[in-house]
C-alpha cells in the first residue's frame, strides 16, 4: 500500500479533531441553561419541536465562533503530516527548496496560500456568524 502514510495522517488528524469538535458541541450545548429547556417545554412544544426550534439554533450560535478556530487548526495542522512523509503545502515547498534552491520563492508561495485559505475561512464564518446571529444579544 502506497499510501499509508497518507491514510494515516487523515486518520490521526480525524481523530484528533473529531474529539475536539465533539467537545465544542457538548459545551454548546451544555452552556444552554435548563430553564430555557423547561420554557420550551411549558409553551407546549415536543421534545423533537423543542430542540428543532430553541435548543440547537442557540447551541449553533454558540458553537460557530469555536469551530472556525478548529477549521484553521485542523488545516496548520496538516503540516504536522509531513513528519511521516506526506506531502502537504509546506512539504511541497520544502521539496521545490530541494530541487530548484529557489527557497524563499517556494515558501512565500507557501505562506500565501495559508494566508488565502485562512482568510477565506474567518470570511466564511463571519458570514455564519451574521447570517444566524439573534437580534438583540450580544454579538460582532
Amino acid at each position: 500500500m502506497p499510501h499509508v502514510q497518507f491514510y494515516t495522517a487523515i486518520f490521526a488528524l480525524g481523530i484528533y479533531t473529531a474529539s475536539r469538535i465533539g467537545e465544542h458541541i457538548r459545551s454548546g450545548f451544555s452552556s444552554i441553561s435548563r430553564d430555557q429547556y423547561h420554557a420550551a417545554l411549558s409553551t407546549g412544544l415536543t421534545r423533537v419541536q423543542m430542540y428543532r426550534y430553541v435548543i440547537i439554533p442557540y447551541a449553533f450560535r454558540i458553537i460557530i465562533p469555536p469551530l472556525s478556530t478548529e477549521f484553521l487548526t485542523i488545516f496548520k495542522n496538516s503540516a504536522i503530516a509531513m513528519t511521516i512523509g506526506v506531502l502537504e503545502v509546506t512539504g511541497m515547498s520544502y521539496q521545490i527548496d530541494v530541487y530548484t534552491f529557489h527557497g524563499l520563492e517556494a515558501t512565500t508561495g507557501a505562506s500565501l496560500v495559508y494566508l488565502a485559505i485562512g482568510l477565506s475561512v474567518i470570511k466564511f464564518m463571519g458570514w455564519v456568524e451574521s447570517k444566524y446571529k439573534i437580534r438583540g444579544l450580544i454579538g460582532r
